[in-house]
């Protein structure tokens, strides 16, 4: 059977070694963590991007749609 001595120094192993893990996996996690900021932060600049896009081509059919009504006027008034 093991000494005292022997059990505390065991179980002071295991802390140390438990300890380490949960450094190791707080690492981890931070690392995750900052990849997916990373990633969102891509997201959102493609996001930012396309609706821009997407108001330019709204923005130039607006102004298509403008100018085609008012040649229809004036073909309109010309008759």
């Amino acid at each position: 059977m093991a000494s005292t001595e022997e059990k505390l120094l065991t179980l002071l192993l295991s802390a140390e070694h438990l300890k380490e893990a949960a450094k190791e996996q707080q690492k981890a996690v931070a690392d995750s963590l900052a990849v997916a900021r990373e990633t969102l932060k891509g997201y959102r600049e493609i996001s930012d991007s396309v609706a821009q896009q997407v108001r330019d081509e709204v923005r130039q059919e607006v102004q298509k749609m403008d100018i085609a009504g008012l040649i229809g006027e004036r073909i309109s008034a010309d008759f």
